[in-house]
């Protein structure tokens, strides 16, 4: 690393000038609003009710799951109840590789806590 090449920036400079203008607005911005957008699917509601698109994403995912789709259903249970945790049980302090081999012999490895 060249030292000299170290120089901060002079004050209210940054250094990436052709970075995000500003006063632009995110993806994230645009469709946090549109979430909120009001708009009627006589398709899905079957009326002329306005619903907020997330009220209609749920709809349809509810619909999904009533007619048997299955990662619907799962998706709907995850976000009610929260994932099912796996447990993991850790009994051995020792790992047996058999595929390396010194003198004839496994190659072991200790993995036991280091206290």
């Amino acid at each position: 690393m060249n030292e000299q090449n170290l120089i901060p920036f002079p004050k209210g400079r940054s250094g990436n000038f052709k970075g995000k203008p500003k006063g632009t607005i995110s993806i994230t911005t645009h469709l946090k609003k549109l979430m909120t957008t009001k708009l009627s699917v006589p398709e899905l509601t079957g009326s002329n009710v306005k619903l907020t698109a997330k009220e209609l994403i749920a709809l349809r995912l509810v619909k999904d799951a009533i007619n048997g789709n299955s990662h619907a259903q799962d998706t709907i249970i995850d976000r009610l109840e929260g994932k099912v945790t796996q447990p993991m049980e850790q009994n051995a302090n020792v790992v047996t590789m058999s595929k390396i081999e010194i003198d004839g012999r496994p190659l072991k490895f200790d993995v036991g806590n280091k206290d």
